[in-house]
């Protein structure tokens, strides 16, 4: 691959993340998605202070978020309940949390099979079918 065909690459690849992250998404923001992709992704390391440290943020502000995903429950604070400081306690998705990520990635899969079919031609939509191994592949490089 060339310097050129990289950068196009990653606006290409970008352009479409963007486009996907503006669907409906059941009433959340972008950061409460990330929150809860992040949630989901550490599993039992779910901390407050890793979920920032992953999205790029303090941990005061996925603490914020956090406290306002338990009020909407769609996570919940793991561990001892005797009244520990839910900013030291992992968290983990509720059956709501996960039916919201579920959602949003059937609500993008949907939109990529419409606009897949107006926008490409069975070739075309081959082509790409033929490249998700390659940028997996390249993605866990």
């Amino acid at each position: 691959m060339r310097l050129g065909d990289a950068e196009a690459l990653r606006l290409a690849v970008g352009v479409l993340e963007e486009r996907l992250r503006r669907l409906p998404a059941a009433g959340l923001r972008g950061t409460e998605l990330f929150v809860l992709e992040s949630v989901e992704a550490l599993g039992a390391g779910a901390f407050p202070t890793a979920i920032g440290d992953r999205l790029g943020i303090r941990r005061s502000n996925a603490s914020a978020v956090l406290a306002d995903l338990r009020r909407r429950g769609l996570v919940r604070a793991e561990g001892d309940t005797d009244g520990a400081d839910a900013r030291r306690r992992p968290v983990a998705l509720t059956d709501a949390g996960r039916a919201a990520l579920r959602d949003r990635g059937r609500a993008q899969d949907e939109w990529l099979v419409a606009h897949g079919a107006e926008q490409l031609t069975s070739e075309e939509a081959a082509l790409l079918r033929a490249a998700v191994p390659l940028l997996l592949r390249l993605a866990r490089a």
